[in-house]
């Protein structure tokens, strides 16, 4: 209990400086934010790939360099299973050694098996490699259009989703086939018109694994069964996709999935007409956690078969092979007598070529006029391919267009230079394809340093800023630079120049950098860079740990195992500081080893959750019971409530922990509705009620995931409104001596204000992953405490002894140049632990899309957040935790008995300020500076092997992990405003009281 004490604070520091004002320091920091925005806009305009599209369409005329054939099929059924992989329709051999079972998804498509086997000129089944992005919307546009998927798709439609440019829908609607359409709702947004009967179902509901299949089979058979209104049929199931997002595949529920695609092909098989084609493809598999987004092979490696009654195909076709999912494109134009779309860079399947060797020739020969048209299309719009590569394949098609006119001219036409010049013709389209898929790359070098540049200074601001408080004024930093960003996007607009966008950054940026180093001078610079330097010189062991992060991301094998060295940076930095706290306690403290032994404790424990990376060999994922997660969430709010109890602090704004309880109850039961199948009856047992299972019903998971949400604004705005955990006890005065005031939790009312709003926010937050990782989460919480125990002992050891203003006593303070800048790099150290911790990988297929459904039935504009979250929620935690490295150390006892947080608020008010936000600027830094290493590591090996597999996904979720923790930075410091103005409020209430 902290009795009120008289004290005020002064608006200029001790040595006569004029005192930043919090909201100029945030709009500081929020500036610093902005530049990092328009720096990472900037590098991505010139670093993700692009690649123009064409309004051209490819037809079918005698001189046209695209001949069409005569069709094969007059009617085509397409059947997309989503996420089918190869090996779940490939025949499955038990293992010779070891335990016989296979797993739950092989061999559940004995149809397949069946028709291969019995009619193999009928048949064919083929590994259907996908290109990554694997994702159902990039894998459906390069299946209709023939082209290779990039991050950015420049289009004449920049911001639509349909596909405009030639594609097959569009080939059989222009020819005037009429086209059914059953299934995902995804094909809507690409082919808005083109689709005559249409039976759309959402989508995205991944926990659904029934309503979009069983709605597709409604509509399938009575389709086929009538065959005087369609041309084409398309379907799209979505039942193994979302039973391996769910559940993995394997679970039991894969093969009851697969058991009935089984059923499904076994009717559509037998209900064909002899001119009918089936297509049954995969847009693309799943890793063993039945993700999907990346470029493993268990994500690429999709499944095609291909089944049309009579001997279509070449005798003594090969029974395995694998094709390009592109290569589809060129094949189905060729046996449905379509042209082939113009962008396309398939190639022609050669069990499908016709038996006579120069029709198999002229087939070859439009594949390949088709694919060199397009080459040359893209060539005028600029050079794209490197200058001897375009050279050697423009002369090796001459080469072959000589040896087709020559062919032809002859007498009689040799059957053995035909068949030679099909080989010829489909290797140019496989040397075509190999070039464009290797050099298809638009890098921009210009913006690439451009954005570099505005992120390396932005966050050297915040660096700076760190160990100084800068001088700033919005208006200079801001308004001019807004105005010229304005006209340059304008003039571009005007001028219809594709890049004014990036212009106008480019122009905010550089005129903002500019105002800012003429009014703010190097001086000022060079005397932040002087300060950081005594902090690097003070902390050097854990500078040197982050330096090491920042190295990573130049190594592909330390991206590879960077869970592994995270986890050992970490230990090692926080065992140096036991080390140095160790020698600061005299004598020995055994609550500061017990501190140290929890922390290591915690640390080794969450490393039980882990996922891990295909590249990871020998490596198993592994994870904790489900019960975990909400075990710990019960643990952690019970160990608040007694650190609360305990400190008196359960008072004032500690109401919001009955919500807190309320909070885990609820997110408990999304937990638990989430592990249910959408068909389960979990009401209903043998005809009779369960009571209370219907909380778990699939149904009220979306209410849940809105409680949770309502309850999460609720609590943030109850402790915006009263942060407070005090009880203010007055007292008639007995003696003079006495005060009349006194407040309950006023010892740790700072802390305990900011342990409350990270616990409120962390909790909610844990919902975004599944159960047993959101353990890793408690055990860093939970031991939150004594970490910073830890961090407070040494800095206590390395402070200086100061008079207490108008006490006569002396008090434990910070060094000046001390900032306590060790303790949040270990913070730092500690957020990368967690991030791995958690179950993720910073890669394609890591990431969780599921959680950007909860609370809703479809994507949203929140559902990026959400995912962001998921991944990066941690991060965000740990920011709203870093003011308390500053308030922890005056919760320890020191030898004259002053103790308490309370005293920043009497003492040196602005001090404390000064030192919070240098902190958060410190940990905004790193972040900046991790993100700016992962955009250099990418440009400089931009054409490494590994760049969109391993680096790229790296340097891309750093830029998120900045954006969510600058976010969250701005929260912290809004909060400790709101803190600190309610603490001075009463503390000034106490001194006009007395002074009455």
């Amino acid at each position: 209990m902290a009795d009120a004490a008289g004290g005020g604070t002064s608006s200029e520091d001790k040595g006569g400086r004029r005192r930043k004002s919090p909201s100029r320091l945030a709009a500081f920091m929020t500036w610093c934010f902005l530049l990092q925005l328009c720096g990472v806009l900037l590098f991505a305009s010139g670093f993700l790939l692009s690649r123009p599209s064409f309004n051209n369409k490819s037809t079918c005329s005698e001189s046209s360099d695209n001949q069409c054939a005569t069709p094969s099929f007059q009617r085509v059924v397409v059947l997309v299973i989503d996420a089918l992989r190869y090996d779940m329709a490939e025949k499955q051999e038990p293992p010779s050694t070891g335990s016989n079972e296979l797993p739950p998804f092989h061999n559940r498509l004995p149809v397949i098996h069946r028709l291969l086997q019995d009619q193999p000129r009928s048949a064919l089944l083929r590994k259907f490699v996908a290109d990554a992005p694997t994702t159902t919307l990039q894998r459906l546009k390069g299946i209709t259009t023939g082209g290779f998927p990039t991050f950015i798709d420049s289009t004449e439609n920049t911001w639509g989703t349909a596909i405009t440019e030639d594609n097959l829908i569009q080939q059989l609607h222009d020819r005037g086939s009429r086209i059914a359409f059953m299934g995902d709702d995804t094909w809507l947004d690409l082919f808005p018109t083109q689709f005559g009967r249409r039976h759309p179902f959402p989508s995205f509901d991944v926990y659904d694994l029934h309503t979009v299949d069983r709605g597709v089979l409604k509509h399938l058979y009575p389709t086929l069964g009538n065959t005087t209104d369609w041309e084409v049929l398309v379907g799209h199931f979505l039942g193994v996709d979302h039973c391996g997002h769910k559940h993995g595949p394997y679970h039991p529920a894969m093969a009851s999935k697969l058991d009935e695609m089984n059923e499904m092909l076994e009717r559509v098989t037998a209900m064909l007409s002899n001119d009918t084609l089936l297509v049954v493809l995969g847009d693309h598999g799943m890793t063993p956690e039945g993700e999907h987004g990346g470029e493993t092979a268990l994500e690429v490696d999709a499944a095609l078969f291909l089944y049309g009654k009579g001997a279509w195909l070449q005798d003594g076709v090969a029974t395995e092979g694998s094709v390009q999912q592109i290569d589809l494109v060129p094949t189905l134009s060729h046996l449905l007598g379509l042209p082939t779309p113009f962008g396309s860079m398939g190639q022609l399947m050669q069990e499908v070529l016709p038996a006579e060797p120069m029709e198999a020739a002229k087939a070859a020969q439009a594949n390949a006029r088709q694919v060199h048209a397009a080459i040359q299309a893209y060539t005028d719009r600029g050079e794209f391919l490197p200058k001897r590569t375009q050279q050697d394949l423009s002369a090796e098609f001459l080469r072959l267009e000589g040896v087709w006119g020559s062919l032809m001219a002859a007498a009689t036409q040799d059957k053995g230079i035909a068949r030679q010049l099909t080989t010829d013709y489909l290797a140019f389209v496989a040397a075509a394809q190999e070039a464009c898929r290797s050099a298809w790359t638009e890098f921009d070098l210009g913006f690439i340093a451009a954005g570099i540049a505005v992120v390396l200074f932005a966050t050297l601001k915040l660096v700076v800023a760190s160990a100084d408080v800068p001088q700033f004024s919005v208006l200079v930093a801001v308004v001019p630079a807004a105005i010229a960003g304005c006209c340059v996007l304008g003039l571009g607009m005007q001028s219809h120049h594709d890049r004014a966008a990036s212009f106008a950054l480019a122009a905010f940026a550089a005129t903002s950098i500019l105002a800012n180093t003429v009014t703010s001078g190097l001086a000022s610079t060079r005397a932040g860079i002087a300060a950081f330097g005594s902090v690097v010189r003070q902390d050097w062991f854990p500078c040197l740990a982050v330096v090491v992060t920042l190295l990573v991301p130049f190594s592909n094998s330390f991206v590879v195992n960077e869970d592994a060295t995270s986890l050992f940076l970490f230990v090692s930095c926080f065992g140096c500081m036991v080390l140095e706290a160790l020698r600061a306690v005299k004598p020995l403290a055994l609550s500061l080893l017990f501190s140290a032994a929890a922390v290591f404790a915690a640390a080794k424990a969450s490393s039980c959750v882990k996922t891990c990376r295909e590249e990871q060999t020998p490596c198993v994922s592994s994870s904790l019971p489900t019960a975990s997660g909400p075990l710990g969430l019960m643990i952690l709010v019970a160990a608040l409530w007694y650190w609360l109890s305990r400190n008196l602090n359960l008072s004032g704004g500690a109401m919001v922990l009955r919500l807190l309880v309320l909070t885990v109850v609820v997110v408990s039961l999304e937990w638990a509705s989430e592990l249910l199948d959408a068909d389960e009856p979990v009401a209903v047992v043998g005809g009779k009620p369960r009571p209370g299972m219907w909380l778990l019903s699939p149904g009220m998971r979306l209410v849940w995931g809105r409680t949770v949400g309502a309850l999460f604004v609720i609590m943030a705005l109850l402790m915006f409104k009263s942060p407070l955990c005090v009880n203010v006890l007055r007292r008639h005065q007995a003696r003079a001596d006495l005060p009349t005031v006194a407040v309950q939790g006023g010892t740790t009312m700072y802390s305990a204000a900011f342990l409350l709003f990270v616990c409120c926010c962390a909790v909610p937050l844990c919902m975004l992953q599944d159960s047993d990782k959101a353990f890793s989460v408690f055990l860093v919480l939970v031991t939150l405490p004594w970490t910073l125990d830890v961090f407070a002992q040494r800095d206590i050891g390395r402070s200086e002894q100061k008079d207490t203003p108008g006490t006569g006593e002396t008090l434990s303070k910070p060094a000046a140049n001390s900032h306590f800048g060790g303790s949040v790099m270990c913070l730092y150290l500690l957020s990368n632990v967690l991030f791995f911790h958690t179950g993720h990988q910073p890669t394609f297929g890591s990431i969780r899309w599921k959680a950007g459904l909860v609370g809703q039935t479809e994507p949203s504009v929140v559902s990026p957040v959400l995912i962001s979250l998921s991944a990066f929620g941690t991060h965000a935690i740990l920011s709203l935790a870093v003011p308390l490295v500053a308030i922890w150390p005056l919760l320890k006892q020191s030898k004259t008995g002053v103790t308490g947080d309370w005293l920043m608020c009497i003492q040196d008010r602005g001090q404390w300020q000064r030192q919070t936000w240098q902190l958060l600027a410190l940990w905004s830094s790193m972040f900046g500076l991790r993100c700016l290493a992962s955009m250099v590591a990418a440009t400089v090996l931009r054409r490494h092997l590994m760049v969109w597999k391993i680096f790229a996904p790296r340097m891309m979720f750093d830029v998120v992990a900045m954006a969510v923790v600058n976010v969250a930075v701005v929260f912290a410091l809004a909060f400790l405003r709101r803190v600190d103005s309610r603490v001075h409020a009463l503390f000034t209430s106490f001194k006009e009281n007395k002074t009455a």
